[in-house]
């Protein structure tokens, strides 16, 4: 419960330091409640954290893409 405090901290803030508290924290209660494999569990981690990314940055590009339309004439005098 010790990362939680700085995770909620940084949350608002710095979403990336954040994530370095909010990692550890499910790790250890994931391990608590279904006890696996470390490393599968980092691998997994991984692997959601990568769709996350690309989703996110695939996302930001369909949203930049969208320009909106000018009115193409000149203001009247």
């Amino acid at each position: 419960m010790a990362l939680l405090f700085p995770t909620e901290l940084f949350m608002a803030r710095h979403y990336g330091l954040a994530l370095g508290f909010f990692t550890p924290l499910i790790m250890l209660m994931t391990a608590l409640a279904a006890p696996a494999d470390p490393l599968a569990l980092l691998r997994d981690r991984a692997i959601d954290t990568l769709i996350g990314v690309s989703a996110g940055i695939a996302a930001a590009i369909v949203v930049r893409k969208r320009q909106p339309a000018s009115s193409g004439g000149c203001p009247a005098s």
